[in-house]
C-alpha cells in the first residue's frame, strides 16, 4: 500500500462548493439523464474511464459522481484563462498530450494505491464529434500497476450543449455507468506486455462502447 495522499484543504473546499454549483449549471443548460450509478463501488480506489467527445465531459463526470474523483487533464489547460483556475482549484493532475507521461502515470498509480479513485479519458484527447478514437495504453498500464477495478462510463450530448442553446432547445446530456470490470493481470516487465496492455485497453474501450449508441462507438463499434 502506498503512503496516504493528502488532498490540500483548498482543493477539498472547492470540490464541496463547486460540485453542487456545476450540477445546477448543467441542469439549467441541459436535460441531464443519469443511469447505472448503482454500479459505483462504495469505496475507492478504482479507475473511472469514459469516452471523450467534448471539453465538458470531465466536468460532467466530476460534478455528478457520488464521490470525489481525482482527475487527469491536459497540461495546456493551465495556459487557458478561466480553465487554468478551475483546474488548479480542483487539483487536477496535468497530462502532457502526445507523449508518454510517466510522472502522470505514477501520480495516478499512487492515488489509486492510497485508496483514492481517479477519472481518465483513455483516448487522450477529445474527438469533437461522436465516435471514439483509438485509445492509448495508459489506463491499462495504471490498472496493471495499481491492481484496481475499472468503472466504464459512456456519455452523450456534451458536444451539443451550447449549440442546442443557441438553437433555443436544451441538449440531453446522458451518463451511463457500467458494471466494474476486473482486467486480467499484466506483467509490465514481460516481453509480451505491449500485446497484453493492448488487449486490456480494448476491454476497457469495449466496455465503454457497450454503454453508448452505435454512432458514438467509432473504432470500437
Amino acid at each position: 500500500m502506498a503512503s496516504e495522499i493528502k488532498i490540500p484543504l483548498g482543493n477539498r473546499i472547492f470540490r464541496r462548493v463547486g460540485k453542487p454549483f456545476f450540477r445546477t449549471l448543467f441542469r439549467i443548460l441541459s436535460r441531464v439523464e443519469l443511469q447505472g450509478f448503482e454500479h459505483v463501488p462504495l469505496e475507492g480506489g478504482y479507475l473511472v474511464t469514459g469516452n471523450h467527445v467534448s471539453l465538458y465531459d470531465p466536468a460532467f463526470v466530476l460534478a455528478f459522481w457520488p464521490a470525489d474523483l481525482e482527475a487527469a487533464g491536459a497540461a495546456d489547460i493551465l495556459n487557458r484563462p478561466g480553465q487554468n483556475i478551475l483546474m488548479r482549484c480542483y487539483g487536477g493532475i496535468p497530462v502532457h498530450r502526445g507523449e508518454v507521461d510517466r510522472t502522470l502515470l505514477q501520480a495516478m498509480i499512487d492515488r489509486l494505491k492510497s485508496g483514492l479513485s481517479v477519472y481518465i479519458a483513455p483516448e487522450g484527447t477529445r474527438s469533437h464529434l461522436p465516435g471514439m478514437q483509438q485509445a492509448h495504453h495508459g489506463a491499462a498500464y495504471v490498472v496493471a500497476k495499481a491492481g484496481v477495478l475499472v468503472v466504464p462510463v459512456g456519455m452523450t450530448g456534451t458536444e451539443d450543449i451550447f449549440k442546442s442553446r443557441r438553437e433555443g432547445v436544451k441538449a440531453t446530456l446522458r451518463m451511463v455507468v457500467g458494471r466494474p470490470i476486473q482486467l486480467p493481470p499484466v506483467n509490465t516487465r514481460a516481453s509480451n506486455r505491449r500485446q497484453a496492455l493492448l488487449a486490456n485497453t480494448n476491454m476497457i474501450m469495449k466496455a465503454i462502447a457497450d454503454l453508448l449508441p452505435i454512432e458514438y462507438r467509432g473504432v470500437y463499434g
